[in-house]
């Protein structure tokens, strides 16, 4: 193949290579299943694309000494090669096979890195790194205000990062475990209402689970929702924030032609309801804020302690003011919207993968009947989540199915940085991909099997071995705040879930292992956006069926 450094003087280069790149993308596109909810073709949208960045990228990288190398040729010339991937959905597999084919360190865009080794992973998301976030989170930007999660500077990240995370901190508490027990009991009630039904959509059932319980955390009890038994506004949002998410790449790549699209389509009348879905989020978060307050008479001290709201409207900047009530409004915002799409696609890829693997079902049941039971008849979350069989099932899902689609950019510092010999300036950016990470062939055996014995029976050597390569919550200073909580979502809905119910994936549905694939979208979410799955009440003799069916009626508020 050649290399960059010998084109640069053919001046009638670009013709030939944008022939070659509209070529690569039709042969790619015809090969693509169909995006329904989309009205428009990937491939034609790249093909109709100019070319005006192509002069500029090459004399850029001409400047670059040690960039890398390897990599797809085409990446090397222009963003929008990576572009059609994102478009189509596909990006974290395609660079998943760009690194198996060419190694460790990729290019993936002219100004752009991918690397896929757990040292190089700590190197760019550690916290002695200080790595910034790159323009890619400016489009999570709310009310004018940067959320935690949206903040470029590693500096003003870790600042803002303690009022956050000293609040999911606190977690851990009896009271946050009640709560997330009442909704598991609003769970059961609901799939006990629908026993001989057709099968439930876990995708939309744990959605509802999580919103509840992050709304509860964030506005308090008085304002929270309650979408697991009414079906109401909030369960439109969360179903339209889902499809919405098949548009997010043209969102973030292209955000003049999303533009132009969405004002196109509201021309015509005609603009469908996922292209506003976070407008409507953002304008529900906002009236609940706005409740919350009318409901203490404007007196911040007055809203309830155990809420995010609370602790953010008395938290101070570091120098002593008070947050402005858009940031508050903000971080309100995107913890709402992460919570609920983080656990919601985490736990339907642990129930579909259960209900596909009947003999783990038993398992975790057994080893959850064998746990030590608190007041309310059930294991506490400390107990289940020393479970080993539960954890190592749980950390199989993660590999196999992470929740994040490849998208933690960071910025190289200033000076640069030399990657395993490789020099890299200061300014691009660059990325783990999780996925590759997840199956590299040298840490996990048969990446490609959905193994979850490979966590069990480890030397302690060789548990860290394939823990510093499982990053489903990202890893260093900027892990995902509500790991904790999320976990305790999880662990307590499972273990309840599968106490009391075997499970099945319908076989008279269209879920199938092609429909739960991932697209790589921002969340990761399953191509068929649902999971459809059968409950079968286990028979036990212990009654305990009737125990929480009365607990369900004695909770509904």
């Amino acid at each position: 193949m050649w290399r960059l450094r010998d084109l640069l003087n053919l001046k009638s280069f670009s013709a030939a290579i944008w022939t070659l790149l509209i070529e690569e993308l039709l042969i790619f596109g015809a090969r693509q299943p169909s995006l329904d909810n989309r009205p428009w073709s990937p491939q034609l949208l790249l093909i109709s694309m100019v070319s005006s960045n192509f002069a500029g990228s090459m004399e850029t990288r001409s400047q670059r000494v040690g960039f890398p190398d390897v990599g797809p040729f085409l990446c090397k010339l222009s963003r929008y090669y990576i572009s059609f991937f994102d478009i189509s959905l596909q990006r974290t597999e395609k660079i998943r096979e760009w690194h198996i084919r060419y190694g460790p360190i990729i290019c993936i865009g002219p100004k752009e890195v991918s690397v896929a080794t757990p040292t190089l992973m700590r190197e760019i998301y550690g916290s002695a790194g200080g790595y910034a976030k790159s323009k890619y989170f400016d489009h999570f930007v709310a009310y004018g205000e940067r959320a935690l999660f949206a903040i470029r500077p590693y500096e003003d990240h870790r600042e803002r990062r303690k009022v956050i995370a000293s609040f999911y901190h606190d977690v851990s508490k009896a009271s946050v475990e009640n709560h997330i027990n009442e909704r598991v009991d609003r769970v059961i009630g609901q799939i006990d209402r629908r026993q001989g039904d057709p099968p439930i959509d876990v995708f939309s059932l744990t959605s509802h689970f999580a919103f509840d319980i992050i709304s509860r955390l964030l506005y308090g009890k008085r304002h929270c929702s309650r979408t697991i038994g009414v079906d109401g506004e909030e369960r439109q949002i969360l179903h339209d924030l889902k499809k919405a998410q098949l548009w997010g790449p043209v969102k973030f790549d292209m955000p003049s032609l999303y533009g132009f699209i969405r004002f196109l389509l509201s021309l015509l009348n005609c603009l469908p309801s996922p292209l506003h879905a976070d407008e409507d989020l953002m304008r529900w978060n906002y009236n609940k804020i706005n409740d919350v307050l009318a409901h203490s008479g404007g007196a911040t001290t007055d809203v309830r302690e155990d809420s995010l709201l609370h602790r953010l409207l008395n938290a101070t900047n570091p120098d002593g003011k008070k947050l402005s009530l858009n940031y508050i409004t903000s971080e309100l915002y995107d913890n709402l919207n992460a919570a609920e799409i983080t656990v919601a696609v985490s736990l339907t890829y642990i129930i579909y993968h259960l209900s596909e693997n009947p003999k783990w079902q038993t398992r975790i049941r057994e080893e959850i009947l064998g746990l030590p039971c608190e007041v309310n008849g059930f294991p506490s979350f400390t107990s289940i989540n020393s479970a080993p069989i539960m954890e190592a099932f749980i950390r199989e899902v993660y590999r196999v199915n992470p929740g994040t689609g490849g998208h933690a950019e960071r910025v190289v510092p200033s000076g640069g940085k030399i990657y395993d010999g490789i020099y890299i300036p200061e300014g691009i950016r660059i990325t783990a991909s999780t996925i590759a990470l997840h199956h590299d062939a040298t840490i996990f055996t048969s990446p490609d099997v959905f193994d979850p014995t490979r966590w069990l029976g480890r030397t302690p050597s060789q548990a860290r071995t394939l823990d510093r390569s499982l990053i489903p919550f990202g890893y260093g200073a900027r892990i995902c705040a509500g790991k904790l909580l999320a976990t305790m979502e999880i662990k307590l809905l499972i273990a309840r879930l599968y106490v009391r119910y075997e499970t099945r994936v319908d076989p008279c549905s269209k879920t199938t292992r092609q429909s739960m694939a991932q697209y790589a979208t921002h969340d990761s979410v399953p191509r068929g956006l649902r999971c459809d799955i059968t409950f079968h009440l286990i028979e036990d003799g212990n009654g305990e069926g009737q125990q929480t069916s009365e607990r369900v009626r004695v909770r509904e508020e």
